[in-house]
């Protein structure tokens, strides 16, 4: 899946009493919408000064606020009619992603550069997150997740786990739709996640021999697939520990440090924004037994 999956989105910054103004857009070629249309949304959820849904040429445009000093940001995200019954919860998915957006971009995210290659501004961090937030089943928007970074990072691939219980479990494999849960890479893949999440440690592999840590199944990984460097980092969605991402490098000189620096700050950015999409999709029971063994202990004094 490549960028142009990822619905059309827009992020705008407006100082005190001042118009709103482009600040990035995705997809850069410009399809989706016009501008105007998005400025409009923008302006919309300025004046409201919350987050709205607008309404352009049959399509709805969700649209976040986020104040910060000074200036406030609106995200704008195209999505085709949204039923009432689930706007709330769109609302709240744009919402939370603006949040962490202007929290990458204050704090210089958007404005490191990877590799030469692929320069990661405002547009590249709107892309991710755009990508993140498209209304498709969740298995979907991790490949399409992991299958971006792994093109941005110039990785030989890159997985997404997630935490179930005291297990990790396969969500995606980079450039893979169905990946074999069986074959050996995979678990391979799987095993090393499972170490990094008991030791909940993040693994530099081979930086990461000296510290400490049990690193044989990074070092199996390296050894039975190519992988030159291998890091894994525990995802968290506040303090519950929800899964992990492991990125291989056939090359060392793909795996520089500024990636490095810049994919530990990411995974903090994108793993709520997976998280969310996550258990908006669970069935019924699923749910049921998610918050039965979040909720009941503390309900009846266990915790």
């Amino acid at each position: 899946m490549g960028r142009g999956t990822a619905p059309a989105g827009s992020l705008w910054r407006a100082k005190r009493d001042g118009p709103a103004e482009l600040a990035a857009v995705h997809p850069p070629d410009g399809e989706g919408l016009p501008p105007e249309a998005h400025r409009l949304a923008a302006e919309a959820a300025l004046h409201a000064g919350r987050p709205v849904i607008h309404s352009a040429e049959g399509r709805h445009l969700l649209t976040a606020v986020t104040r910060a000093k000074p200036a406030a940001w609106v995200a704008v995200v195209e999505q085709g009619a949204v039923p009432p019954r689930q706007q709330a919860i769109a609302l709240e998915g744009v919402s939370s992603a603006l949040r962490w957006l202007v929290w990458a971009i204050e704090n210089g995210l958007g404005h490191e550069r990877p590799s030469a290659r692929a320069g990661l501004g405002s547009e590249e961090l709107l892309s991710l997150l755009a990508v993140a937030l498209e209304p498709q089943p969740p298995t979907q928007t991790a490949l399409a997740v992991t299958t971006e970074l792994a093109s941005i990072l110039g990785a030989e691939r890159v997985s997404l786990g997630r935490a179930e219980g005291n297990e990790v479990t396969l969500r995606a494999m980079s450039h893979t739709a169905n990946p074999d849960l069986r074959s050996a890479l995979v678990r391979s893949v799987m095993t090393a996640m499972q170490e990094a999440l008991d030791q909940d440690a993040v693994v530099n592999w081979p930086n990461a021999t000296e510290s400490g840590l049990a690193l044989g199944a990074h070092r199996a990984l390296s050894g039975s697939h190519g992988a030159s460097v291998i890091w894994t980092i525990p995802l968290r969605h506040g303090e519950e520990l929800i899964g992990a991402l492991t990125a291989e490098f056939t090359t060392e000189a793909n795996a520089s440090d500024s990636k490095y620096a810049w994919l530990r700050r990411l995974t903090s950015l994108l793993a709520p924004a997976l998280d969310l999409r996550e258990k908006a999709a669970e069935n019924f029971w699923r749910r049921c037994k998610r918050l039965v063994a979040e909720d009941l202990p503390e309900a009846i004094g266990w915790e």
